[in-house]
């Protein structure tokens, strides 16, 4: 395997990961993008059970930074190449590729969203089909990457010009002039950015492919009848108006094609992840402070958020749902939304997607999937901003996904979920005595936490400062002895990633042949999320945004130094070095332990890269 390793290494100038376990399988990736979240972090949970993975060439792969000059989208084609010759060369059963098809396909992820990216889409298709038939021993799964109807402004200009467009509030006030909202909504809502309106066009268009045109209400049909007059037949305005509706068009044809290669056998599994999903500024307003709201179509209590997205996944003839219905029959469509298919799976969320996908295939290939239960301190249902849906039923769903083997691992993990609305601190105490009787049982304990953006920026994420605070020699538990935690971005981005190391952590605590390295791997996924996740998104990420700090600005040195300031990583490493780890009845003391690199690797602030090493010695 190192031969193979090195004449790869010595012929393609490739990122790769790799350990020394014994038995491991390789792992081929076109990521999501060239984010940790995309790349470093997946291979630290490869190498926890003891897997290799190796990424297509970074320089290859995209970037967006705040700075437009230095940003670039994937080079897709060479993306392909690299899948090509990594899949001559590992042309065996113990390799596992996962395609992503944003790298793979349309520039990286920001690139997906882009009309102009989907122009030479059947070139690509037939190269990516070359590899799969060619070279048929690996495990193929695909992610279709369904666009979010958020127009992408980055490498992609949506708009001939910055005049805001007449919106839908303006003829909502029409025919509700007396509203107790007018001021408001003439004001924000009246005359609306091009980005905006993009959206509420898609809302009232996705509305009339659906339900009808009788279903719209009068202002809704007036100002559809204003943007397709104005803009959709305009010459000025149509080619944006089209490579808006491309993206989401063109992924339902890939998906067409995806089918076809799934029914040959030269693809395994087709998985869809359904990206950030919003409504209109306008009509999540006008949903949420007027009375007259009954116009606004709710699903499981919340508003729909019609959009072309969901049009080509579930509302026309030419949508994905279709395709599976015609391809497969009328009950694989139920499976694949529960997660549930052999063939084609939904997983409604992104980033966290590869990570679900590799915690799958290790399931599969061990024959073994985690005996996780959920404990649930969720107080609301509703489907928040940049879900598809509510907490319960993404849970459902993902470990539906996970589930993909009858066999269970002999112990057992309790996974929290707390989400922090409602009496915070009085749920807090509860899951702290929860937990700590969990672990004291002899359970594998898990959290995800749950929030919106106003609560983490208030700072009130207590259950995790209460879990930082106590000592792994306390009564009640500490952080450093979860073994899975996760807080990440949104609802399904935080389940997902909690989930998908819970499984790992799992099978590979009870199959692995180096216990010294998976005590060490994990310290190392822990030490990221818990700094990443509950510091950095819980606290310093708004303290860095209030104080206006641009990582352009600055060097990498002093990025890093402020970012290790604001983190105080020293006092978790602390708390690693005071915890004892057991493994198949052997005791691990951590020896060192400490943040090894840090960064804004797309020099921005939004997310962060964090490294935790970790070396550990047998008691």
């Amino acid at each position: 395997m190192k031969k193979l390793f090195t004449k790869i290494l010595a012929s393609f100038a490739f990122s790769i990961v790799y350990s020394s376990y014994a038995m491991a399988s390789t792992i081929i990736t076109a990521p999501l993008d060239s984010r940790p979240i995309s790349t470093k972090y997946l291979s630290n949970l490869t190498a926890l059970s003891g897997d290799s993975l190796i990424i297509a060439a970074e320089n290859n792969l995209d970037y967006f930074a705040s700075d437009n000059s230095v940003n670039r989208f994937a080079d897709s084609e060479k993306v392909q190449a690299d899948l090509l010759h990594l899949a001559k060369s590992n042309n065996n059963t113990d390799t596992t590729f996962i395609i992503n098809t944003s790298s793979a396909l349309t520039g990286g992820l920001v690139g997906s969203r882009c009309g102009d990216n989907y122009t030479n889409i059947e070139d690509g298709l037939g190269n990516l089909f070359n590899i799969t038939s060619r070279y048929s021993n690996p495990t193929y799964y695909v992610h279709l990457v369904m666009p979010r109807n958020l127009p992408e402004s980055r490498g992609n200009k949506i708009w001939p010009d910055d005049t805001n467009v007449k919106g839908l509030g303006y003829y909502y006030l029409q025919h509700n002039p007396n509203c107790e909202q007018t001021q408001i909504i003439n004001e924000r809502y009246s005359n609306v950015s091009p980005s905006q309106a993009l959206m509420e066009w898609g809302y009232v268009e996705g509305k009339k492919t659906e339900l009808g045109l009788d279903a719209l209400s009068p202002w809704e049909k007036e100002y559809l009848e204003y943007f397709t007059q104005n803009y959709c037949s305009s010459e000025i305005y149509a080619k944006y108006t089209e490579k808006y509706v491309q993206p989401f068009k063109s992924t339902a044809e890939i998906f067409r094609n995806l089918v076809r290669w799934q029914k040959m056998g030269t693809v395994d599994e087709i998985i869809i992840g359904n990206d950030d999903s919003q409504l209109p500024s306008s009509v999540s307003y006008l949903y949420s402070n007027t009375d007259s709201s009954n116009w606004i179509q709710l699903e499981d209590g919340s508003p729909i958020k019609y959009s072309f997205a969901r049009t080509y996944l579930k509302g026309s003839a030419d949508s994905i749902y279709y395709y599976i219905d015609k391809a497969y029959g009328y009950g694989e469509k139920d499976l694949s939304l529960k997660g549930n298919s052999q063939k084609v799976n939904f997983l409604f969320g992104l980033d966290e997607i590869p990570q679900m996908i590799y915690a799958r295939d290790l399931a599969k290939r061990q024959k073994l999937s985690a005996d996780i239960n959920v404990v649930n301190y969720i107080n609301s249902e509703t489907v928040e901003s940049y879900d598809v849906l509510n907490p319960s039923q993404l849970l459902g769903n993902s470990l539906n996904y996970l589930n993909a083997s009858k066999n269970k691992t002999q112990q057992k993990t309790d996974m929290y979920v707390f989400n922090y609305e409602g009496n915070v601190e009085e749920k807090t105490q509860s899951a702290i005595n929860a937990m700590t009787q969990s672990l004291k049982s002899g359970k594998n304990v898990g959290l995800i936490e749950l929030y919106t953006y106003d609560i983490i920026n208030a700072g009130n994420n207590n259950l995790f400062k209460r879990l930082m605070q106590n000592s792994p020699n306390d009564e009640e538990i500490s952080i450093t002895q979860l073994s899975a935690f996760s807080a990440w971005n949104t609802n399904a981005n935080a389940i997902g990633l909690g989930l998908a190391h819970a499984q790992v952590y799992s099978i590979a605590k009870e199959s692995n042949a180096s216990e010294k390295a998976f005590v060490e791997g994990q310290i190392r996924i822990l030490g990221q999320h818990i700094l990443e996740d509950g510091v950095y998104f819980g606290q310093v990420r708004n303290q860095l945004t209030r104080e206006k700090y641009n990582p352009l600005k600055h060097t990498q040195a002093n990025n890093k130094k402020s970012l290790n300031d604001a983190l105080s990583a020293n006092l978790l490493m602390e708390k690693f070095r005071e915890t004892e780890y057991s493994v198949n009845g052997n005791n691990y003391a951590v020896d060192e332990c400490s943040l090894v690199e840090y960064g804004f690797p797309w020099d921005r602030l939004f997310d962060c890269y964090i490294d935790v090493k970790a070396t550990v010695s047998k008691n």
